[in-house]
Parts: structure tokens; sequence; C-alpha cells
């Protein structure tokens, strides 16, 4: 339990951490956006696309998306979910971990 808790904490750290990087320097690039985007805008629009994956994730539980509108539907909700998504899930993943932690450790029942 406690392994699969500190490995679930490091790939969600790591696929957030190494998401938000790229779209970062992305965004910030002014060849790709045409202009000169703010550091904190930048920040900001890298948090709100890297949070779409965990958004995505909530938003499967209020639709399913069966058409190409329906996808663009839940991609939105999904933008707005991620916000808070991604904070509910570092949260949880610190709290299971701090629970394995705590937990006595597993006993192999010998025959």
């Amino acid at each position: 339990m406690k392994k699969k808790a500190i490995i679930t904490l490091i790939k969600d750290v790591v696929i957030f951490g190494v998401a938000f990087a790229i779209l970062y320097a992305i965004f910030t690039n002014e060849s790709f956006m045409g202009a000169e985007v703010s550091s904190g805008l930048g920040k900001f629009l890298a948090y709100c696309v890297a949070g779409i994956p965990c958004g995505w994730r909530w938003a499967s539980h209020i639709l399913t998306a069966v058409s190409g509108k329906g996808i663009l539907i839940k991609l939105v909700i999904a933008i707005i979910l991620g916000w808070l998504a991604v904070p509910v899930m570092f949260i949880k993943d610190i709290i299971n971990l701090l629970k394995s932690l705590k937990a006595p450790a597993e006993t192999e029942i010998q025959e």
C-alpha cells in the first residue's frame, strides 16, 4: 500500500509538472502566440491546460461524449473542472501517502 501511494503521488506530480513546464514554454514563446504573453498569463494558461486530464476524469462522471460536439463540451467542462481537480488530486495523494505511512506494515500470513 505504501509503495502504491508513493508511486501514485510521484506519477501525478511528474505528469502535471512536465505538462505545465512544456505548456508554459509554449505559451510564453512569442513565435507561437504571435504576441508576447506575460509570465503570469503564461502560468495561468499552462495550469488550465495541464489540468485537463484531471478535469476529464471528473467530467466523465458527468457526461459521456460520443460526438464531436460532445467532446468539445466535455473539453470545456474538463478545463473548468481541472482548476479544482489538480489541487484536490494532490491533496488526496498526500493524504493516501500519509495514511499508508502511518498504517502498520502488512505482514504475510505464514501457513
